[in-house]
């Protein structure tokens, strides 16, 4: 199997690549960014109202959500060669095999999910979280009345394990995802079984380890910038229009950040591994760059 070396730098091109498609297709990425950040707000009000049920709910959007994300890579692909993002451009693209492709994606990121899920259980437990949430919640409710809050009132033995659980969860999914980058692009958009996308993701990453480290170190860089940045503005929104609003707009930039995830992976795939096996085909009837929204 041929795996590409790329230099170092390669890492910071996928993220360039991927905001310049963005850019190149707002309404099409936008929208798919929408509809995730609304399905992470239905699940996040649904879980703060009903704190026993908040992990099944976490489960079930984490594979909805990897459906989106599959739905974005595929939209990567199309803009990169110069079709249309745009929802109705997109639904008669996944005609075919491409929508089978999609839906055999969906295995590996639900693996992930429901093992992230058993990790999180036997770190953190369900009765855990749901004292944390609520601990959280009161002392929120006294900070807003002007209560001053007791330091010791946060050192509980709930949110402690639910921070370390979190850390742990993190640091093995941001390692697991650092070898398998190339593994949804390669099976969505190459065809190939979960098996050899994964060993050849997995070599990928090994022989491209410094491109991988420089593209999660920036990325994680890049990301804090824009929360500081999107966390002012949520501030003074929510002074003006309340706490709702700071949620909405946390949701928003959910909905961005996996957008370009989902672009910087094909750009990784299309580097590193990458077949473009429809970058000659012409555009599909009606659409073409000049069009893609």
């Amino acid at each position: 199997m041929e795996i590409r070396k790329v230099p170092a730098t390669a890492g910071a091109e996928w993220l360039l690549e991927a905001f310049r498609l963005y850019r190149k297709s707002p309404f099409g990425f936008g929208t798919l960014g929408l509809i995730y950040a609304g399905l992470w707000l239905a699940m996040a009000v649904a879980a703060a109202a009903v704190p026993a049920i908040g992990v099944p709910l976490q489960l079930g959007f984490m594979i909805v959500g990897a459906l989106l994300v599959a739905v974005m890579i595929f939209a990567a692909r199309e803009v990169d060669v110069g079709r249309s993002a745009s929802p109705g451009a997109l639904v008669a693209a996944m005609q075919g095999g491409n929508g089978g492709r999609m839906m055999r994606a969906l295995v590996p990121q639900a693996i992930l999910a429901l093992a992230m899920a058993g990790l999180g259980v036997v770190l953190i437990g369900q009765d855990n979280l749901v004292e944390a949430m609520e601990t959280m919640q009161a002392l929120q409710a006294k900070a807003q009345a002007g209560v001053q809050i007791d330091p010791q009132a946060v050192a509980t033995e709930a949110i402690a394990r639910v921070i370390f659980g979190g850390l742990i969860i993190m640091t093995i999914s941001v390692l697991v995802f650092a070898f398998t980058i190339t593994l949804l692009p390669d099976m969505l958009l190459d065809g190939r079984g979960l098996g050899e996308s994964l060993k050849r993701s997995a070599a990928a990453g090994l022989r491209n380890l410094p491109a991988i480290i420089v593209y999660l170190v920036l990325g994680f860089v890049l990301l804090m910038a824009i929360s500081i940045g999107f966390g002012i503005v949520l501030g003074v929104a929510q002074l003006i229009f309340g706490q709702s609003a700071a949620i909405v707009g946390n949701a928003v930039l959910y909905g961005l950040f996996v957008n370009v995830l989902a672009g910087t992976m094909y750009f990784a795939w299309k580097q590193m591994l990458g077949g473009e096996p429809d970058a000659a085909a012409p555009p599909a009837a009606g659409t073409s760059a000049g069009v893609a929204m």
